[in-house]
């Protein structure tokens, strides 16, 4: 007659006596691989949403707003030769391109009035141009952060205009410049 047996769960070896109760299995631990996953999903959004704040904060700190506006002057000198129709084709096209005020006819003798009040300081170099040496023109002001060159490929390419340039004025960071369109 045996006293005990012998009960093997898993690893583990019990023994039993008659008239004892068995012991229970063991349970069997929860897995926690579920809840290491969540915490380190929850960990990588926290990490991703604080470095986008913190991007956002230092762009907004390093003066990462709105652009500056600048201004920029717009002269389209005409040929020699134009023709009266010719210089109301290219006023119609410029007053059709953005502007702020109004686009102004500069006529020769008002060009030279200009230029000598310009280089008022330097008589010799006022006196070396002459009545016909600058041409008529048409002048209006831009203001905007950027300046775009399309609405004015038209004027270009119009009949009497001999150049189009155009100004850009310093600002506070950014030199003055030319840009050609």
């Amino acid at each position: 007659m045996r006293l005990c047996s012998r009960v093997q769960i898993g690893c583990e070896t019990f023994y039993t006596m008659p008239g004892v109760t068995e012991p229970e299995a063991p349970s069997t631990p929860r897995s926690s691989r579920p809840v290491l996953i969540a915490v380190a999903v929850l960990i990588a959004l926290v990490g991703i949403l604080a470095g986008a704040g913190g991007g956002v904060g230092y762009l907004l700190y390093a003066g990462f707003r709105k652009p500056v506006e600048r201004s920029y002057d717009i002269s389209v000198f005409l040929k020699s030769e134009v023709t009266e129709a010719q210089k109301t084709a290219v006023r119609d096209q410029l007053e059709r391109a953005p502007h702020q005020g109004e686009v102004k006819f500069e006529s020769r003798a008002q060009a030279l009035a200009r230029f000598k009040e310009l280089w008022k300081d330097d008589p010799e170099f006022v006196n070396q141009v002459g009545p016909n040496s600058l041409p008529e023109s048409y002048r209006f002001t831009w203001r905007g952060a950027t300046f775009d060159c399309e609405p004015l490929a038209a004027v270009r390419k119009l009949p009497g205009v001999n150049d189009l340039v155009i100004v850009m004025y310093p600002t506070k960071n950014e030199p003055a410049g030319s840009i050609r369109c």
